[in-house]
């Protein structure tokens, strides 16, 4: 059965019945730790010559404006609204006077707006960047008041990333990463870039970009305006100083942006690997007259990458990822990262044999990046570009959006050794025009900060227009069979730098039922190795989850009924306990030898099965029954399917159906439809696009969630589809009955309610398919055709029921196709509306 076929299907159905409304969410907080450990003060911007004013700490929150409480910050809320913070703090007079400060916010999600003291310091949409911007003068006082304002309300059109994402990790709101204020001097460096290129194995030539500010600097002048601006190489193991550049000289005059050059070669250095994660501290430091003046510095490493074809070399050794995405989601802390528990998730992943963590769709916390480059692992790191179609590919403000975000990450985490490539987006739609509109400008973009590649991730293995824009291209496996993932992967381009960028599935963490039992652990183990063998071909490959974690959507596979959202694909649950798959992919890794996975025996789902045939041929037993205790109904089945104009003649001029053979009709007709419907929907429930369909139609509330206890239930499901056909034809009875305003002649409502409903009396042929597919779904062709069957008996049991309104109604053809046009023209427009715009 084609992937084509089953999102035809799915959203023609689900879109008849898709219901528009959300609900309220209680509020769930994630507080990070205070003061237990030093590294969570961490910050960028530390510097000796700085003074560090510390935000963190108790904050009062409101909660789309209803009343107060108290978090402390940084935390993270599971929230779809706005959340107004505020806090008080002070600033000593001699700071005030002396100093420049900076506002600095290492991840506030989404859209954040600052204020101190009522005046706006910052605006900033794309949840999780880095803001740094100079505070006014005269802004700041000995007491000040700063509020800031989270809203976390992803839309269809403008956020990163969009509403409803069906593969993402859950898109918290909060204040996440440190949040202070610098005192920094009159005159500051504002930041650097540092680029270095290998020249030999034993040479590298640094170059520093460096940008500093002034404010008013009168205060320097009996020192003179002559000032000095050098960068250093140090060893942070011993502090010791490897090289320097020479000074450059500038005259600085009062608010001024000089943007200055240092540049220097390294001799016998040590490389960053993974193996041995060698780092050294840059440090830029401006100096007047033998003072320093400001210094700034930043943990880096030196590590030479290149690609050519398949093949990635790491400091001249041929290299192959052995990779595991790693969803930010901590127990207690959610992705308000505390060091300590995120550096235990990157050491068991070290420790299981991985040499490189990517983090899919969102940009790295700054302590995952200096987890992974002290800990030696390499990071692919992304920009929430997830899931992004056509439509909003063709926003040029979108995609100056993405491209500033990207710019904000590759700024913040240039120095950093760990990353090996910078991802754009994850299955978007590569296909489009528009899609190589954006990549083209996000790599101009890029190519002017580092020289690291850029990559994409796609669930399209052929070639696409992207493969010749960007180097590196991660396939996302969505595929549960051996032999179906060999024939996918066979198709990719053996000459371009492809990875593997996500493959594995979720399990039910109880059922030991062994690999037989396509929910079990086992089945897992055993799916993650042999892809794992199959993909030697590939320089790297990612498996899909360190640890279990809480998607933004409810799934409709989920295996916890206590909670919706929690995809189980990981290594070990969300507990951070590990599954025995870990044990597997453990000796795998090391090239150990592993018994042999329990096979079990084969499960089916044979009591589902027995439901929908049973239903199917109890239903039918009692339509042939009641066709024989029912008088004149077996006569009018037959003169409606033999003769259909004389039976519509009969209908107007003697109404001899009754409502009550009229009620029948309709029900054994819902059932039918309902029947065929059901069964495949069950059957393709955990599929992954008919999951994304579901989530942008119903939204990432109790809507779906109620959808989903629908889909995941045969006698629900078999329900609910049987109801949702009857309300389906009550409204286009409700709407001929309006139409009936504008008729010539007087037509009783039994006698709509008779063409209404039986009109759609072909439809009862899937009484036949729903009993066929309550066995086996796997009929391939017949499957498609049945559902474009489906289609063409909907159009003509519509079309049906235009030439029986336009013949009791007595209106011409003109005049009855019109009513029907604008009629569906209305259900379409409504449909999109709700779609593509509120969804």
């Amino acid at each position: 059965m084609s992937r084509i076929f089953h999102i035809r299907f799915i959203t023609f159905l689900i879109v008849l019945t898709a219901m528009c409304s959300e609900s309220f969410s209680q509020i769930f907080l994630f507080e990070r730790k205070q003061g237990e450990d030093p590294r969570n003060n961490e910050t960028i911007f530390d510097s000796p010559t700085r003074k560090k004013i510390d935000l963190n700490g108790q904050w009062n929150a409101s909660f789309n404006n209803s009343g107060s409480s108290y978090v402390n910050v940084p935390f993270a809320a599971d929230f779809k609204g706005s959340i107004l913070l505020q806090k008080n703090f002070t600033i000593p007079d001699s700071l005030l006077r002396s100093c420049t400060f900076l506002f600095i916010a290492e991840g506030i999600n989404y859209y954040s707006e600052v204020k101190i003291n009522n005046v706006i310091v910052s605006r900033n949409s794309g949840g999780l960047k880095l803001i740094s911007t100079e505070i006014q003068e005269n802004v700041l006082s000995r007491d000040n008041t700063v509020s800031v304002l989270a809203v976390n309300t992803p839309d269809n059109e403008l956020t990163l990333p969009l509403a409803c994402q069906s593969n993402y990790a859950k898109n918290y709101t909060g204040i996440q990463g440190n949040i202070y204020i610098l005192a920094v001097p009159k005159i500051y460096i504002n930041d650097f870039l540092s680029d270095y290129k290998y020249e030999s194995e034993n040479l590298i030539r640094i170059t520093n970009t460096i940008h500093v500010n002034t404010n008013v600097i009168d205060s320097l002048s009996n020192t003179g305006r002559t000032f000095f601006i050098k960068t250093e190489l140090l060893r942070k193991s011993t502090n010791e100083k490897v090289a320097e550049s020479p000074n450059v000289k500038f005259e600085a005059g009062n608010y001024q942006t000089y943007t200055l050059t240092n540049e220097f070669t390294v001799k016998n250095f040590d490389s960053w690997s993974p193996e041995k994660p060698e780092l050294y501290y840059i440090r830029v430091i401006t100096s007047n007259q033998d003072r320093t003046v400001d210094e700034l510095a930043a943990e880096t490493g030196f590590v030479n990458v290149k690609i050519a074809g398949r093949e990635l070399t790491v400091n001249g050794k041929k290299t192959k990822l052995n990779g595991i995405n790693y969803y930010v989601d901590l127990p207690r802390f959610a992705d308000a990262v505390e060091y300590l528990s995120a550096e235990r998730d990157f050491q068991k992943i070290k420790e299981h044999g991985f040499n490189c963590v990517r983090i899919p769709g969102k940009a790295a916390h700054p302590f995952i990046v200096s987890i992974c480059q002290r800990t030696g692992l390499f990071l692919l790191e992304e920009i929430p570009f997830n899931e992004v179609p056509s439509r909003v590919l063709g926003s040029e403000r979108y995609i100056k959006d993405a491209v500033d975000y990207a710019e904000n990450i590759i700024k913040r985490d240039k120095h950093s050794p760990a990353v090996l490539f910078w991802g754009i987006g994850n299955d978007f739609n590569v296909t489009s025009k528009h899609a190589v509109n954006y990549a083209t400008k996000i790599k101009e973009a890029a190519s002017l900060l580092d020289r690291r590649e850029l990559y994409y991730t796609t669930r399209k293995a052929g070639n696409d227009p992207l493969e010749k824009i960007l180097n590196v291209k991660g396939l996302n496996i969505t595929e549960e069979d051996i032999e179906t993932i060999k024939e996918t992967t066979g198709a990719t381009d053996r000459n371009k730098f492809i990875f593997i960028s996500g493959y594995g599935l979720p399990v039910n963490n109880r059922n030991r039922n062994g690999s037989g039992d396509r929910q079990s652990v086992e089945f897992q183990a055993k799916l993650l190795s042999e892809s794992y063998k199959a993909f030697g071909q590939f320089p790297g490959s990612f498996m899909n989850s360190f640890a279990d974690y809480n998607a933004e959507c409810p799934l409709t596979g989920h295996f916890e009924d206590a909670n919706y959202y929690l995809r189980t694909d990981g290594l070990f649950d969300y507990a951070r306990e590990p599954k025995y798959t870990a044990g597997i992919i453990k000796k795998l890794l090391y090239n150990q030898g592993y018994q042999k996975i329990p096979e079990g025996t084969e499960v089916e789902e044979k009591k589902e099965s027995f439901f929908f045939l049973t239903s199917g041929l109890a239903v039918l037993f009692l339509f042939i029954l009641t066709l024989g205790r029912i008088p004149y109904l077996k006569e009018n089945i037959l003169k409606s399917f033999i003769t259909p104009k004389n039976f519509i003649h009969l209908v107007r001029e003697q109404s001899p159906v009754t409502n009550f053979q009229n009620t029948v009709v309709l029900f054994f007709i819902s059932f039918s439809v309902s029947l065929f419907i059901s069964t495949i929907l069950f059957y393709q429930r955990l599929n992954d696009d008919f999951d994304l369909i579901l989530s942008k139609l119903a939204g990432d509330g109790a809507v779906k969630t109620f959808l989903i206890d629908v889909v995941n239930k045969p006698m629900n499901l078999l329900g609910f589809f049987t109801l949702a056909f009857i309300i389906f034809v009550f409204l286009i009875y409700l709407l001929t009955v309006f139409f009936s305003a504008f008729s010539r002649r007087h037509v009783k409502f039994r006698v709509v309610y008779t063409i209404v409903s039986w009109s759609f009396l072909p439809m009862i042929i899937f009484f036949v398919f729903g009993i066929l597919y309550s066995k086996a779904v796997n009929y391939g062709m017949i499957l498609n055709l049945s559902f474009y069957l489906f289609v063409i008996l909907l159009i003509y049991c519509l079309f049906k029921i235009i030439n029986g309104i336009r013949y009791i109604y007595e209106y011409g053809a003109f005049k009855s196709f019109f009513y029907g046009a604008v009629s569906l023209i209305i259900f379409s427009g409504l449909m999109y509306v709700y779609v593509v715009i509120i969804r």
